[in-house]
């Protein structure tokens, strides 16, 4: 009787422990789901602001007054000299004034700096171009020793989040941007103002 007790218990314990198992396997199956779920929404974001970046231009929207700088650090990875270069080819047809310049950090650059003022069109263009993931953002209030604009007329790009951490100053402290905050930054044919308003909820001082 003792025996059988051992034997049913054991068996019960391991059609829990099967079930267990299960249910780490869905969830990590559901998880893997949901993350290539928002790669391709963000994907498809970047593919809806290109187009539409495309439109503005053909319609006379894009070209500036005054035109906004990119600037551009590149790095041995993640945004390398020869991406730098063919990034750069990309946005001065549109009107950015571009300039590179060649960053000695071995991390890989991982965050933007976007200033306030910037477009909806300019910076969705920049946005969907950067040949990395972009995982943080710098403040619109970044201050300008560390690649920020007070004025709120430039782009960065080949920002790495960790560059100001030595820093005390609150401002250097760059914000962890979610794909789909990404993606609503992307959204084509939003104004100005909304597009502003949307990176200021996300980077606002």
């Amino acid at each position: 009787m003792r025996s059988i007790l051992i034997v049913a218990g054991l068996i019960v314990v391991g059609v829990l422990a099967l079930l267990f198992y299960r249910d780490i396997e869905t969830r990590d199956i559901a998880a893997q789901a949901l993350e290539t779920s928002e790669k391709l929404q963000l994907e498809l974001a970047k593919a809806r602001a290109t187009v539409n970046v495309v439109s503005a231009q053909l319609d006379g929207r894009i070209l500036p007054v005054r035109k906004t700088r990119v600037t551009i650090y590149s790095h041995a990875s993640g945004l390398t000299d020869n991406d730098a270069m063919q990034l750069a080819s990309a946005l001065k047809p549109h009107g950015f004034d571009v300039r590179i310049t060649r960053q000695n950090d071995a991390r890989r650059p991982d965050a933007v700096f976007i200033g306030a003022v910037v477009s909806a069109e300019e910076a969705q263009l920049v946005l969907s171009s950067v040949p990395y993931d972009v995982e943080y953002l710098f403040r619109l209030d970044f201050p300008r020793q560390f690649g920020g604009d007070p004025e709120g007329r430039s782009v960065g790009v080949g920002y790495v989040s960790a560059q100001a951490a030595k820093s005390d100053d609150p401002r250097a402290k760059p914000v962890k941007i979610s794909r789909q905050q990404l993606a609503s930054l992307l959204q084509p044919k939003i104004t100005n103002t909304e597009f502003q308003t949307r990176l200021r909820k996300i980077a606002g001082p």
